[in-house]
């Protein structure tokens, strides 16, 4: 009787551990999945905001070279006639390096 007291207890006891141990895994196994959701909204709310600021920029850079067009094709100018407009480039590094040489062609002629 002692003994099947004895090993009723220790099943207990071992069914009390494993218990505990699922317990804990099924916590552990929800902190990591709120902190996975918690990173993935991070990450959406950074993508959405980079594309925010790309947006703006793109419309800044419109907006420089917009202003620079006007201003260009408003400046009166004595030969402007046969000057093409600012409309007619859309200049690359090489281009600008390239339209500088032939400048400085022009004024060393001059």
């Amino acid at each position: 009787r002692r003994r099947e007291e004895e090993s009723r207890l220790e099943r207990e006891r071992v069914d009390r551990d494993k218990q505990q141990k699922f317990d804990y895994d099924r916590a552990a196994l929800e902190r990591a999945r709120r902190e996975e959701e918690r990173i993935q909204r991070e990450r959406e709310q950074r993508r959405h905001q980079d594309q925010i600021e790309l947006e703006n920029l793109k419309k800044e850079q419109q907006r420089k070279k917009d202003a620079a067009i006007s201003t260009f094709n408003s400046t009166p100018s004595s030969s402007s006639s046969s000057l093409p407009s600012l409309d007619d480039f859309d200049l690359g590094l090489g281009d600008l390096n390239n339209l500088t040489s032939e400048l400085d062609n022009i004024i060393g002629s001059m």
